[in-house]
């Protein structure tokens, strides 16, 4: 009886932990999740994924690009973005779950409406206990993204661990 009283306070604290999440819509925010995708292709030039995959122990198992569902989430999985795309999403899975982890993503536009290299979103996220999924989002209020190139820079403790370039086209 003590065992079930026990998995059952365990199962109780793990919906509780899933169930909530830090979340912003300002210019940009982020939320937390855990569900599984597809991890970008490194071979594409379009939307390419570069740069170490782990950091100390901890790695990177996917980094996916995704548009908003309609309802102010992460929706259909892309591999570009149209300019009316607003927000644009990206979703990391790290292979470990655990407080300690500090992902950072840094959205820059590389080369985009007359912009070269111009940062223009940058977020940190401390891991919850029960997630290893980081969900990062941008935004332009009330304007389409230029076309042009575009990378999100993703960082775990501090250092850099993938780099995933991509378009808007």
């Amino acid at each position: 009886m003590k065992n079930l009283s026990a998995i059952l306070a365990l199962a109780i604290l793990l919906t509780v932990g899933l169930a909530c999440s830090d979340s912003e819509n300002a210019a940009a925010g982020d939320n937390t999740t855990t569900t599984t995708q597809k991890e970008l292709k490194t071979d594409d030039t379009a939307n390419s994924a570069t740069g170490g995959e782990s950091t100390d122990d901890v790695t990177i198992e996917y980094a996916t690009l995704h548009r908003d569902d309609g309802g102010g989430d992460d929706g259909e999985e892309v591999e570009s973005f149209k300019p009316t795309d607003n927000p644009q999403y990206i979703k990391v899975k790290l292979s470990e779950f655990g407080s300690d982890n500090l992902v950072k993503a840094v959205f820059t536009a590389v080369n985009a409406g007359g912009a070269k290299n111009f940062k223009l979103f940058e977020k940190e996220m401390k891991m919850e206990t029960f997630t290893n999924v980081a969900t990062f989002n941008l935004s332009l209020a009330g304007k389409p993204f230029p076309v042009g190139d575009y990378k999100v820079d993703i960082y775990v403790n501090d250092k850099l661990a993938k780099t995933v370039n991509y378009k808007v086209q």
